[in-house]
């Protein structure tokens, strides 16, 4: 497409050439020699004009080749523009996400700081155990060691206090059957003593059962008879009952002194 310079008329090439054409066959009544010049200053002015738009088409030419190439370097750039600004947005997101993963890996190391913090505490407690558990399982191996030296020391004597605790317990176990045996004659004994005063009490027992009927009989003659005698007088019937009734109850009390003495016997014989 060609553009308008500043040696452009407004009139189209084509009506130019038409307005010379004309200009060269002009009637002879005009001054011949007058337009002559002024065809030729014309003519001269149309070549020039010409060459200047030759020469201006190829500096347009130039300029427009110029210009493509500064279009097309202006496309270049704004594609590698396009391009950087893609490749800036992607290292953009990029970054975002390496922020995005730096604060993570930031949270993971202060969470991992603190668990191996925590676990550094716990190991140094287990060890400070594991150290308060060697010195005691040492201070038990130590008492442990004195413990069997002292008992393999001390065995003799053990056995020694054990054959005196055997005589020991012989001598007792003897002094303990002597006991029982003493206690076993004295039993028989005051068996044999309560046997032979129950066999006496029966004995005395038969003979006052044997002598009452008697005694109550000769009692009774002799207080008929004195019943009987003249010239007694009371003092003497006195004394005569008195002494009966003193024989009387000295008679019931060894009746009644018979069985106590026979339970007292029982008794005896059960311990």
């Amino acid at each position: 497409m060609e553009r308008a310079t500043r040696w452009d008329t407004g009139i189209p090439e084509s009506e130019l050439t038409r307005l010379l054409d004309h200009l060269n066959v002009v009637p002879d009544e005009q001054p011949h020699g007058r337009m002559t010049s002024t065809a030729a200053d014309l003519r001269d002015e149309l070549d020039q004009a010409r060459a200047r738009v030759a020469d201006l088409e190829d500096e347009c030419e130039l300029w427009q080749k110029k210009l493509g190439d500064l279009y097309e370097k202006a496309l270049r750039r704004r594609r590698k523009e396009e391009k950087l600004a893609a490749m800036a947005a992607d290292l953009e997101g990029e970054l975002r996400r390496e922020r995005k993963d730096r604060r993570w890996l930031e949270a993971e190391n202060i969470k991992l700081a603190g668990e191996v913090a925590a676990a550094e505490a716990s190991a140094w407690r287990r060890l400070q155990d594991y150290e308060e558990q060697k010195k005691e399982r040492e201070l038990m191996e130590e008492v442990c060691r004195e413990l069997v030296e002292e008992a393999d020391g001390g065995r003799a004597e053990i056995e020694v206090l054990k054959r005196e605790a055997m005589e020991i317990r012989g001598e007792l176990d003897w002094e303990r059957r002597m006991l029982q045996v003493a206690e076993d004659w004295r039993e028989e004994r005051v068996q044999m003593k309560l046997i032979d005063a129950k066999l006496a009490i029966e004995v005395q027992r038969s003979q006052v059962s044997k002598l009452r009927p008697m005694l109550q009989k000769f009692l009774r003659g002799e207080v008929v008879s004195v019943a009987e005698e003249e010239g007694d007088d009371n003092g003497d019937e006195d004394d005569g009952d008195s002494s009966w009734e003193e024989m009387l109850s000295r008679s019931e009390e060894l009746d009644s002194s018979i069985p106590s003495i026979g339970t007292e016997g029982e008794v005896m014989a059960e311990r």
